[in-house]
This record gives structure tokens, C-alpha cells and sequence, in this order.
């Protein structure tokens, strides 16, 4: 018995080691100004893209971890034929200069973003007005690259990690909500109401142990909500 416990704590001890070295690798790569950083990841999209032809004029999932950790979004947003372009911790600076790539290389339909909570907690604390600049030069750009695709921006989700900025994300959306309102072919979604409670207070229970990722009820839930509003468009 005593052998079998010490086997399993060393495995445990293993397994905490690497998904350690991977929160390090990604916490870097965050943290990090220069969009290089994502070239692995980006080249397995090309790598993708070399073995299996996607669909014609798809809907482009595009943004961080928020879409690249949830594997059941192909599924939850049928009808829709999605790709999913979503990495790491990425930032509007990582999104615009891979943008060829991840996005107008496909000619989408319509093109989901969900970009800007990286940029406020990690690059940008304090200073929504900046994010909320980056983000809406990113939408027009995207826009300009793709004059005839449907623009939907998922406001950015605050999270129980660091309650410091919650206001800085009220900002922010309002900032791009206001930017986009009049803007034929971009369209602001606000999914955040599907995370909150009655009284207006976050679902704690929805959260990773991270308190920042969804959780697979979470992930649903926003999900679904966010689906639903692109849908009534």
C-alpha cells in the first residue's frame, strides 16, 4: 500500500511539474508584447488548413483562450460552420498582425471576435480607453479587409480573477458598443447578463480554479447566449 502511494504522489508530483512548466510557458507568452510568441500556435493552424479544406465562406471564431479551451463550441454552435481561430492569452496587437491569416484568408461569412480582456488585465490596467481604441481599430480593420462578412464583437467578460477591473470592462464595452452602434456590419454582443445572478453578481460556480476560464456549464451558457444574439441579427 505504502508503494502504491508513493508511485502515485511522484505521478502527481509529474504531472504538477508539466502543467506547471505549461501555466509558465503561457503566463510568458501573455505577458509578452511581440505576437511571435503565438508562431507555434499559428502554424498548427496552417497546418490545419493544409490537411483539411474548410468550408466555403465559414463563420471565423477568432480571439484567446476564451474559444480556443472550449472543444464543444464547434458542436453547440451548429448550424453555423465554425472555425475556430482562438489562442493562447491573445492580445488585439497578436489578432491584428496574424489577421491575414486567421481571418481573411478564409473569406468568412461572418467573423466572431472575442479580444480585449487580455489587453486590461495584463497589458493595459487602468487605462480602458486605450484597450477600447486597439479593439475598435482592430474591428474597422477587419472590417475594411472584409467589406462584405458580418462583424460580431463579444464583449469583453469580467471574471472573478481580479475584481479590480470590472469597471475598466464596463468602460471598455460601452467605449466599443458606442464606437460600432451606427456602423453597418459590425455588430456589439453582450452575452454577460447569462454569467451574472438575479441580484447582478457573478456565478462563482462557473468558473475554473483559475477564476478566470469557463467551466463547461459556464462555457454553455455564455456560449448559447452568444449564439442566440448572432442568430436574431
Amino acid at each position: 500500500m505504502a508503494k502504491v502511494l508513493k508511485v502515485t504522489a511522484i505521478i502527481f508530483l509529474f504531472i504538477s511539474l508539466l502543467a506547471g512548466g505549461y501555466i509558465w510557458d503561457i503566463l510568458r507568452k501573455i505577458e509578452s508584447t511581440d505576437p511571435l510568441v503565438w508562431e507555434r500556435e499559428i502554424q498548427t493552424f496552417r497546418d490545419i488548413d493544409l490537411d483539411c479544406e474548410s468550408a466555403n465562406h465559414p463563420v471565423v471564431l477568432v480571439g484567446s483562450s476564451s474559444i480556443a479551451l472550449y472543444s464543444g463550441l464547434e458542436d453547440l454552435m451548429q448550424p453555423l460552420s465554425v472555425i475556430k481561430r482562438g489562442f493562447g492569452g491573445a492580445s488585439v496587437s497578436d489578432i491584428s498582425y496574424y489577421r491575414s491569416e486567421i481571418i481573411d484568408k478564409y473569406e468568412p461569412s461572418k467573423i466572431i471576435i472575442y479580444v480585449g480582456a487580455i489587453d486590461i488585465y495584463y497589458h493595459y490596467k487602468g487605462k480602458p480607453d486605450i484597450v477600447a481604441k486597439s479593439v475598435n481599430e482592430l474591428l474597422f480593420d477587419v472590417k475594411k479587409n472584409n467589406p462584405t462578412a458580418e462583424i460580431y464583437y463579444i464583449a469583453v467578460r469580467p471574471s472573478p480573477f481580479d475584481p479590480e477591473v470590472w469597471q475598466d470592462i464596463k468602460q471598455i464595452n460601452s467605449a466599443i458598443e458606442k464606437a460600432t452602434k451606427d456602423i453597418s456590419g459590425i455588430t456589439y454582443v453582450n452575452a454577460n447578463r447569462s454569467v451574472r445572478k438575479k441580484d447582478g453578481s457573478l456565478m462563482r460556480d462557473i468558473y475554473k480554479f483559475d477564476r478566470t476560464h469557463l467551466n463547461s456549464q459556464g462555457n454553455k451558457l455564455w456560449w448559447s447566449e452568444i449564439k442566440r444574439q448572432i442568430i436574431s441579427y
